[in-house]
């Protein structure tokens, strides 16, 4: 496992979330580029409270999905958003095209 790997799941294991989340999360994520974890780890390093977070929008992304529920999906996605917007981050370029990733999750 790189070190990068090492550190995620050092991080997620250390965290105060649930340990079956801790397990979805260190099933699905290290499947991500290495430059995707390498950024989780410094987010979640300089804030561990992100931590609990991320797991809360993963899990209600995760549901949508299985559920393919479309009203769930656009309504995590709008209060993303909201909260990019209210940092003051331009909001296309970290949510995305919720369409096309929806139809991409679903196929």
């Amino acid at each position: 496992m790189s070190h990068v790997l090492d550190e995620f799941q050092r991080i997620i294991t250390e965290s105060n979330i649930p340990a079956q989340d801790q397990n979805d999360i260190l099933v699905v994520l290290p499947s991500l580029p290495e430059k995707a974890i390498s950024a989780l780890n410094e987010i979640f390093s300089r804030d561990p409270e992100t931590v609990a977070e991320f797991n809360k929008s993963f899990k209600s992304k995760v549901r949508a999905l299985t559920n393919q529920d479309d009203k769930e999906w656009e309504d995590i996605l709008r209060k993303e958003r909201e909260q990019i917007d209210g940092i003051g981050v331009g909001g296309n370029e970290l949510a995305g095209d919720s369409d096309m990733e929806k139809e991409d999750a679903f196929n």
